[in-house]
């Protein structure tokens, strides 16, 4: 059957979907009524609601205390529970509505009356659900094991057992077959043992959401796209802005969870920002500095990067300098190898640095807090992620990656809209879908919503309405007097010599642009730092403000970087020592003239 042709909700479901009670469908014009008829009528809603509400919770207690457990039932006393359920939890239809997966409302929507009404798409995309019954199976391996890509090859071994319907994300097994409540298979090289642990009906309230979540990452492979965390990035169409050395892969945020109109599929654009440069380009570049490995392991340390042969990221812990390329290390089955050998067999990836040392990530095993795995990295082979504080306070960087990231919403809507029609047109999706029996529709959800009038912003002596199109009022804070203004009568402005210039202009400034708003702004308590260390900053400011018994309205400092270290030192002085209001100014700033 043709996905793109079949309906997924009848007329009268779709009136229900965008509007809980009849007379309120965006199509249907309202009748003109004193707002006091309106709210009397909302009232009775929400007296009825509540009336239904308490009957539908009874009922379920009810149900809930005559049914049996599931593992214990025969057939028949399954078709029996399936009988016993309430009205209200039943399918609909032959195609099991997926309306009743979806959890109740808590409170009744109240329809809006200002503004004026207009229909809106929303990146929602209906997700229909046919199945029949589901089995949940916990998998377990001996001897054990921790690479899930080699659990799922085994589980291939015993295919014509399970079936093909299956998915498996390294502990929790998902089948369309019923195999038993126990099963020990034996491997080539491992033993399966296989335990049924739940029954997943199509009425099953809580319907397991991983499991949607999981198939449809099954999909998304399927269009080659790569997982980078939790999204999935598409490598084949990357954009290189070359001048900055940075690379964006264009990807996909995708989620499958209920809400009150039905189960959706939630899909939005995002993007990675790759490096050009590798991590070997940063040694290169610092090795001359005196104590360079001190300043790589300050700069490396803590960084993700990507390794670009298996797109996998991983935290950058340590940096193994007795280690290089021609170490040799222990395989799995006890075969010794260097990590140049490894990587030209199992990579094809020649390594040209011998001498470089190697970058350690340590990978705590999934469900086990005290064993770790140490894996070493080849920094030739990977390749810095994220933008850097550098990058950060370039804004010529910032406006050419914002070009590409920043994405309005025609454009936004219609690149989602392309994506899925791209699952529909791939052969081997469509057929994915078939197999279990589930459908996406290919047209986002619409909604009514409504466009509310310009807000009044209020201040001492006028008032002033927001742009719609903007909603942007902070220009007025340049003329317009505020209701209350707290003065700025004894406060600190810490700096080093070097910056006396800047902070004589910061105090012009803060004069000059306080008046108009109503706040008096007076000389501050000047502290001169002797040296730019974060110590330094903290005994100053210790001694000062404790000289001034505490009453100090605001502690300004002017910093020459972003030193994270000074920053955090001088935040926990003055928010945890000396409780006192702190706002650090970089001298970039001044420059940029802002």
């Amino acid at each position: 059957e043709n996905l793109e042709s079949r309906p997924l909700f009848t007329n009268r479901e779709v009136q229900n979907m965008t509007s809980r009670y009849p007379g309120d469908h965006p199509n249907q014009p309202r009748r003109n009524q004193d707002l006091n008829n309106d709210q009397d009528r909302e009232t009775q809603r929400s007296t009825e609601y509540d009336r239904k509400r308490k009957i539908k919770d009874e009922r379920e207690r009810q149900t809930s205390n005559k049914r049996p457990e599931t593992a214990e039932k025969s057939g028949s006393q399954q078709h029996t529970e399936r009988q016993d359920i309430p009205q209200h939890r039943r399918p609909q239809n032959s195609d099991h509505d997926i309306q009743s997966l979806a959890p109740t409302p808590k409170y009744p929507p109240i329809s809006a009356r200002n503004g004026r009404e207009i229909r809106l798409l929303c990146n929602h995309f209906p997700f229909r659900i046919q199945q029949q019954t589901i089995y949940q199976y916990a998998v377990e391996f001996t001897p054990e094991l921790e690479s899930r890509p080699t659990k799922r090859k085994i589980l291939q071994e015993h295919i014509q057992f399970l079936g093909d319907q299956m998915i498996f994300d390294g502990r929790i097994l998902f089948l369309r077959k019923n195999i038993g409540p126990s099963n020990k298979l034996m491997g080539s090289s491992h033993t399966l043992e296989i335990k049924l642990t739940r029954e997943i009906f199509p009425t099953t309230v809580d319907a397991p959401w991983q499991l949607y979540n999981m198939f449809f990452r099954q999909i998304l492979r399927m269009l080659r796209l790569k997982p980078i965390g939790r999204n999935y990035y598409d490598p084949q169409r990357p954009v290189l802005i070359e001048q900055h050395r940075v690379e964006l892969w264009p990807g996909y945020f995708t989620t499958i969870s209920p809400n009150d109109s039905g189960v959706v599929l939630v899909a939005d654009l995002t993007h990675k920002v790759l490096r050009t440069d590798t991590v070997l380009d940063h040694l290169e570049d610092i090795r001359n500095q005196r104590n360079w490995e001190q300043v790589a392991f300050r700069k490396l340390v803590n960084q993700i990067v990507l390794t670009r042969y298996n797109n996998r990221t991983y935290r950058i812990d340590g940096i193994e300098t007795t280690m290089n390329p021609l170490s040799i290390f222990l395989k799995r089955d006890g075969s010794p190898v260097s990590y140049f050998e490894y990587y030209s067999i199992v990579y094809n990836k020649k390594i040209n640095n011998l001498k470089q040392p190697l970058l350690l990530h340590r990978h705590r095993k999934r469900g086990k807090t005290e064993e770790e795995e140490l894996i070493y990295l080849i920094p030739e082979l990977c390749s810095m992620t994220g933008i850097t504080d550098e990058m950060r306070s370039d804004h010529r960087v910032m406006r050419e990656i914002s070009t590409y990231t920043r994405v309005y919403a025609a454009d936004r809507s219609k690149r989602v809209q392309d994506f899925v029609n791209e699952l529909h047109m791939n052969g081997d999706a469509v057929a994915e879908f078939k197999k279990w029996d589930l459908a996406l529709d290919p047209k986002m959800l619409s909604v009514q919503g409504r466009v509310f009038e310009p807000e009044k912003i209020l201040f001492k002596n006028s008032a002033h309405y927001v742009d719609p199109l903007t909603c942007d009022w902070t220009h007025l804070l340049k003329k317009a007097e505020i209701y209350e203004p707290l003065p700025l009568s004894r406060w600190l402005l810490v700096y080093t010599h070097r910056h006396e210039n800047l902070a004589n202009d910061l105090t012009h400034n803060l004069r000059q642009v306080g008046e108009p708003i109503g706040i008096q702004v007076n000389a501050p308590e000047t502290i001169i730092v002797p040296e730019d260390r974060p110590q330094a900053y903290v005994e100053s400011i210790t001694r000062r403000v404790k000289e001034l018994g505490g009453q100090v309205d605001i502690v300004v400092c002017i910093l020459a970087t972003t030193n994270k270290e000074r920053y955090d030192a001088i935040k926990r002085l003055c928010s945890i020592d000396l409780p006192v209001p702190s706002q650090c100014i970089t001298t970039l700033i001044f420059i940029h003239n802002n």
